[in-house]
C-alpha cells in the first residue's frame, strides 16, 4: 500500500483529515505537523525513508521544501487555492457586510507572480484587495505579513484579512483582527488527494515516465477582451477533455493553469513510430472542438519534469501551426506533427547549426526539422518539404536554394518533366522538377 506523507499546520491537517474520514483512499496518509516551514527539512530527513509521495497543504511549506532540498524522486505536490471557493468567500464577505469594500481587504495569499489567481481579469487595479509586497517562502512570511496587517489595521485601512497563512490565525485573534480562512472546502481536498494519489500511482509504473500534456486554446487577446466568450472557450473544451476520459477510461487529471489546460497520464496512453505517436486525445479535440487549439506532451520521470517539456512542444506545435500536437522527451527529442504522417523526429539545433541559421536567415526549428526528414527521403522536392514544414511551396523553394547556394544541398534534375498544374514553383509544363540531395560531409557537421 502506498504512504504518502502529508505536512502541514495543525489546523490545515485537521481540515484535510475530515475530509478524508467521508471518502477513503485506497493508501495509508501520514501526517506530520509544522510550526515553522524550517520543520519540514527536519521531518523529512527523519521519516522521508517510509514515504512515498509528499502533499503540503499549502503553497507555503512546497516552496520552502523546494528551495532547500536538492532534486528527489518523490512525487510533490500541494492543495492548491479554490479559485471558485475564494471568489465565493469575498461575494459572501460584499452581500453580508453592508458598505463592504475590496480594496478594504487584505489578502494574504495573491500577488503579481500568481496573477492574483484570476481576480485581476474582473476588478480594476484600484479596487483590488491590498496584497503583501514580497511573498517569502519561509517563517519570516509569517512575521512580515503580520507586521503589514498589523500596520493597516491601526490606521484603520483594512477591515478583514483573508488567510491561507493558518500559523498567523492565533495572531488575529489575540489582536481582535477579523479574518476569514481560505482553505479547500472538503470536496476541493478530495479531489486535490485523489489528484495526487493518481500521480503517485503513475510515478510508480514498471516504465517510469509520466506524460504531461499543456492544451493551448489559443484565445487572442481581442478574445480575451471578451470574457464570456472565453469563459465558454474554456468551459467547451473542459468538457471534451471529461466527455474523453469517461468514454476511453482513460486516467487522467485536468488542471487549469494560465492559458492552458494540463493533464497528466502515462506514457504508454502514447502510440508508437508505427502510428506516428498517435495520441487519441488529439484526433477526438479535432473531431469536436470546433476552435484552434494546440497541444505540447512532455515526457519525464517527474510530473515537473514533463512540464517543463510540455512547455517546449507546445512552442514547436505554436511555430508549426494550428490543431496540431508535438511531443519532446527527456532526452530533448522532439516528435511532430504527432498522427499525422508528416510527423518527424528532430533535435534542437547545434550551435553551429543556430549559427548558419542565423546566417541564411532561416527559421532555427525550420531547419531543425529540414535536417531530420532529409533523413528519410533519398532526396528532396520543394512541394515535399513544403508540406513536411507546413509552409508555403515559395517558401520552401527559398530554403532549399539557400543551403543549396552554400553546399549544404545539391540540384539534381528529374528525368520527367513537370507536369501542368503541377504545385512545384520552379517547374511547368515541359520543365524538370528540381531535386535536392544532401552534401552528408557538410549536413552531418550540422547536425552535430
Amino acid at each position: 500500500m502506498l504512504k504518502i506523507a502529508v505536512i502541514g499546520p495543525g489546523q490545515s491537517l485537521d481540515a484535510i483529515r475530515q475530509a478524508l474520514e467521508i471518502q477513503p483512499f485506497d493508501c495509508q496518509f501520514l501526517y506530520y505537523t509544522y510550526k515553522r516551514p524550517e520543520d519540514i527539512l527536519d521531518i523529512y530527513n527523519a521519516s522521508y525513508a517510509d514515504w512515498d509521495a509528499i502533499i503540503f497543504s499549502g503553497e507555503l511549506g512546497y516552496m520552502y521544501f523546494k528551495d532547500h532540498t536538492q532534486q528527489i524522486d518523490l512525487p510533490l505536490s500541494y492543495l492548491e487555492v479554490d479559485t471558485q471557493y475564494f471568489f465565493g468567500q469575498l461575494l459572501k464577505y460584499l452581500t453580508e457586510s453592508p458598505g463592504a469594500t475590496l480594496e478594504r481587504v487584505y489578502a494574504d495569499f495573491i500577488s503579481e507572480t500568481n496573477d492574483y489567481l484570476g481576480l485581476n481579469q474582473y476588478i480594476e487595479k484600484s479596487l483590488m484587495p491590498i496584497t503583501p509586497k514580497a511573498f517569502v517562502y519561509d517563517s519570516t512570511m509569517y512575521q512580515m505579513t503580520l507586521g503589514e496587517i498589523l500596520t493597516l489595521w491601526k490606521s484603520q485601512q483594512i477591515d478583514v484579512v483573508f488567510t491561507r497563512i493558518t500559523n498567523n490565525i492565533p495572531n488575529f485573534e489575540a489582536l481582535g483582527i477579523p479574518y476569514i480562512h481560505i482553505y479547500p472546502p472538503a470536496a476541493a481536498i478530495r479531489d486535490a488527494i485523489k489528484r495526487a494519489v493518481d500521480e503517485v500511482r503513475l510515478h510508480h509504473l514498471s516504465n517510469n515516465q509520466l506524460a504531461v500534456g499543456h492544451i493551448d486554446l489559443l484565445i487572442d487577446d481581442q478574445t480575451k477582451a471578451d470574457f464570456r466568450l472565453t469563459e465558454y472557450l474554456e468551459i467547451t473544451m473542459y468538457k471534451h477533455l471529461v466527455d474523453f476520459r469517461m468514454i476511453h477510461q482513460m486516467n487522467y487529471s485536468i488542471l487549469k493553469l494560465s492559458g492552458v489546460y494540463e493533464i497528466t497520464f502515462s506514457r504508454v496512453e502514447i502510440g508508437s513510430t508505427q502510428d506516428h505517436y498517435a495520441f487519441p486525445l488529439l484526433n477526438y479535440l479535432s473531431e469536436h472542438y470546433p476552435e484552434n487549439f494546440n497541444i505540447g506532451i512532455g515526457i519525464g520521470s517527474s510530473v515537473e519534469e514533463g512540464r517543463v517539456h510540455a512547455i517546449e512542444a507546445l512552442a514547436e506545435a505554436r511555430h508549426f501551426g494550428v490543431r496540431h500536437g508535438f511531443m519532446v522527451d527527456q532526452n530533448n527529442r522532439i516528435w511532430g506533427p504527432i498522427g499525422n504522417p508528416n510527423c518527424i523526429e528532430y533535435r534542437p539545433l547545434p550551435t553551429q547549426s543556430e549559427r548558419l541559421s542565423k546566417q541564411l536567415n532561416i527559421s532555427p526549428k525550420n531547419l531543425e526539422r529540414l535536417l531530420a526528414y532529409s533523413t528519410t527521403t533519398p532526396y528532396m522536392t520543394s512541394d515535399q518539404v513544403a508540406e513536411a514544414l507546413n509552409i508555403t511551396v515559395r517558401s520552401a523553394n527559398r530554403i532549399l536554394s539557400r543551403l543549396a547556394a552554400d553546399g549544404f544541398l545539391a540540384i539534381i534534375n528529374s528525368e520527367e518533366p513537370g507536369e501542368v498544374g503541377c504545385n512545384e514553383t520552379n517547374t511547368g509544363a515541359g520543365r524538370p522538377v528540381k531535386r535536392y540531395v544532401v552534401n552528408k560531409g557538410k549536413i552531418d557537421v550540422l547536425r552535430g
